[in-house]
C-alpha cells in the first residue's frame, strides 16, 4: 500500500549531488530517497523522540519511494558569498596571528557557485513500507516542512492518501526502471544502503557513512524532463509529454 502527499514548495529547492565539493556544484533536480529519508528520520526524532526514531529507523531505511513531478521547473544559477576554514597552517604561530588580525581565522569569506530551482506545481511524495514494523507514515508525511539543504521549505496541500498503486506520472526511485525516455534528463541520486545502522545516521555518533552499496548508495535515474531552454542565468525543464 502507498501513502500519497503533495506539496508546494514555499521557497527554491537546492540539494547538492553527494559526490560534489562544498565551492560549487549543480544542484539536484529533485529530492534523492537519502534525503526524504532523512527528513523523514528527523521529524520522527522531534515530534515521537528518539527511541521512536531509532525503532523506526530499518523501516524508514527500506521505503521505497516514488515521485510526481510538476510540468516545468527552473533551476536558477548564482554566485554566493559562504564562509569556510581559512587554509593556515595552525603549527605557525605567526601564520595565525596574522589571519587572525585580518579577521579571517578560523572562518574566512569566499565564493561559491550554487543552483537553487524552482517548481511550477506541486510534488508528490509516495511511500510504501515493506517491513513488519508499523510505522506512522501518513503522520510523518504531514510534519515535513523542508527536504534537501536547510531552507528549501515546502507546505502539504492536503492530507495524505493512501492507494493500492500510483498513477502513471509517479517515477520509482528506489527500483530499476523498466524502461525510460531516451531524451530524459540524467540524475545521480543517493539512497539508504541495506545496512546503513542507526548510529551512522545519528548526528551525536562519530561513525561515519561510506559511499557503498551497503550503506549509501548512487542510483541512475532517468528523469522525464528536457531542457527547453538555457542562458547563464537560469535553465527550463518541461516534463515530457507521456
Amino acid at each position: 500500500m502507498w501513502v500519497t502527499a503533495y506539496y508546494h514548495s514555499t521557497s527554491l529547492f537546492s540539494l547538492r549531488p553527494a559526490l560534489s565539493t562544498a565551492s560549487g556544484a549543480q544542484s539536484l533536480l529533485v529530492p534523492t530517497p537519502y534525503a526524504i529519508k532523512m527528513a523523514l528520520v528527523d521529524v520522527a526524532i522531534r515530534c515521537y523522540g528518539v527511541g521512536s526514531g531509532e525503532q523506526w529507523w530499518p523501516a524508514i531505511r527500506d521505503l521505497e519511494i516514488a515521485l510526481d513531478l510538476p510540468d516545468r521547473l527552473v533551476v536558477n544559477k548564482t554566485f554566493i558569498k559562504i564562509q569556510r576554514p581559512t587554509r593556515v597552517t595552525k603549527s605557525n604561530p605567526e601564520e595565525v596571528e596574522a589571519a587572525k588580525a585580518t579577521g579571517v581565522y578560523p572562518m574566512g569569506p569566499t565564493i561559491a557557485f550554487r543552483e537553487f530551482v524552482q517548481f511550477d506545481g506541486a510534488l508528490g511524495i509516495a511511500l510504501r513500507s515493506n517491513e513488519l514494523v508499523d510505522i506512522p507514515t501518513a503522520e510523518l508525511l504531514t510534519l515535513i516542512n523542508y527536504v534537501g539543504k536547510r531552507g528549501s521549505f515546502f507546505q502539504l496541500q492536503q492530507p495524505p492518501e493512501q492507494q493500492e498503486e500510483l498513477n502513471q506520472r509517479y517515477i520509482i526511485l528506489t527500483q530499476p526502471a523498466e524502461s525510460f525516455p531516451a531524451n530524459g534528463t540524467l540524475q545521480v541520486l543517493d539512497d539508504c544502503g541495506d545496512k546503513l545502522t542507526w548510529e551512522q545516521v545519528n548526528v551525536f555518533t562519530s561513525k561515519p557513512i561510506s559511499l557503498n552499496i551497503h550503506e549509501r548508495v548512487l542510483r541512475t535515474v532517468v528523469l522525464p524532463y528536457k531542457l527547453q531552454r538555457s542562458s547563464y542565468r537560469y535553465t527550463l525543464y518541461t516534463r515530457l509529454i507521456e
